[in-house]
């Protein structure tokens, strides 16, 4: 189950390739007078749309199939400055971006990092390309509980058996889709269930996350509505040739979708 676009977003975020979600780029404002901006390296390029941090929308498949196999080496990670623009809060996190293959220009695209408020007793574990024989391949991110211990990587789960809803037992209650758990040595069916409805709150269900060496579970859990969950930014096409790394000039995040809480 995706989360909902509110009305607030509608011509803010799309359907896009990689989550099914875009993002619409505006222009950010001119810096103080006393803050100088910072030079983006030449050739760089923000773009207008493209895909959202996994961490602002998490992908929650119940099966997921394995990422697409890359047979080019991903690009050292960018050093990004976070954008002093940011959404009020007190626990407001800045979470760094990370490299997509764009399928459609057969390159890497900058996923520019975010401001998010993180859901509840949540902590976020970024996802990572992960060699294997061939090329790499794309981990993806996900929120884990903050008392999380070692992984446990599982065999593939069987396909869902959910059914949908059985009948609403009042208009102030939300479904939370059945999924198969593992216990010990094999997987059982944990039939779906009504829960009540929490105000200003959106439920993220129960879902797996693919790894070339199994699966990975993460329970289901309440977050902030789309809406309210940080600040995204564009995403940034760089030219292989000026691609920043570690040692290179940092550089900032130069356009916003103004989605602040």
């Amino acid at each position: 189950m995706s989360p909902r676009i509110n009305p607030i977003l509608i011509g803010m975020l799309y359907l896009g390739s990689f989550l099914g979600w875009n993002v619409h780029a505006q222009d950010q404002p001119p810096p103080p007078p006393d803050m100088p901006a910072l030079q983006q390296p030449e050739g760089v390029d923000a773009m207008a749309r493209g895909p959202v941090h996994e961490a602002y929308a998490e992908p929650t498949e119940v099966r997921p199939e394995q990422s697409r196999l890359v047979t080019e080496q991903p690009p050292d990670p960018v050093n990004e400055a976070p954008p002093d623009q940011r959404p009020e809060g007190d626990n407001v996190q800045w979470l760094p971006g990370y490299w997509n293959w764009d399928q459609d220009q057969n390159d890497f695209l900058w996923v520019s990092g975010c401001w998010r408020t993180p859901p509840p007793g949540r902590q976020w574990v970024p996802g990572t390309w992960q060699q294997v024989e061939g090329g790499w391949h794309w981990v993806a991110g996900f929120w884990a509980p903050e008392d999380q211990g070692e992984l446990q990587y599982l065999p593939p789960p069987p396909p869902s058996i959910d059914r949908g809803p059985p009948p609403e037992p009042d208009q102030a209650s939300t479904y939370v889709p059945g999924c198969w758990v593992y216990r010990e040595t094999r997987f059982l069916w944990r039939p779906g269930f009504w829960v009540p409805f929490r105000p200003g709150w959106v439920w993220i269900p129960a879902h797996y996350t693919w790894t070339p060496v199994g699966y990975l579970f993460a329970e289901g859990y309440w977050d902030h509505p789309l809406e309210s969950r940080g600040l995204l930014f564009a995403p940034v096409r760089i030219p292989r040739a000026c691609s920043p790394c570690g040692t290179s000039p940092m550089f900032r995040s130069s356009w916003c979708s103004p989605t602040s809480s």
